[in-house]
């Protein structure tokens, strides 16, 4: 959203709910940052049982990649309710 106008500039398609804040961080080294999130996998938010974390190019609104977590023996880590912030480090 513009700051000046309240715009929208940009636009991102999530497969549920994003209830966290995004990162934005230059994760392929061109000069140009990317906006990562993270969706609630959950059900009862529109998701499918499995929560993503998910790159977009913030120039065009592309999604760049996704990835479902797995952690120990459980099918998501996260039991679909991943509603934690992004946080992005080298």
């Amino acid at each position: 959203v513009s700051l000046r106008t309240g715009a929208v500039l940009r636009t991102l398609e999530t497969t549920a709910c994003s209830p966290s804040s995004p990162a934005a961080a230059d994760l392929d080294g061109d000069g140009v940052s990317e906006v990562v999130t993270l969706v609630n996998g959950a059900a009862q938010f529109g998701g499918d049982g499995e929560s993503r974390i998910i790159a977009w190019d913030a120039r065009t609104s592309t999604k760049r990649w996704e990835t479902v977590p797995r952690t120990g023996g459980n099918r998501d880590g996260f039991g679909g309710d991943f509603g934690r912030s992004p946080i992005v480090a080298d």
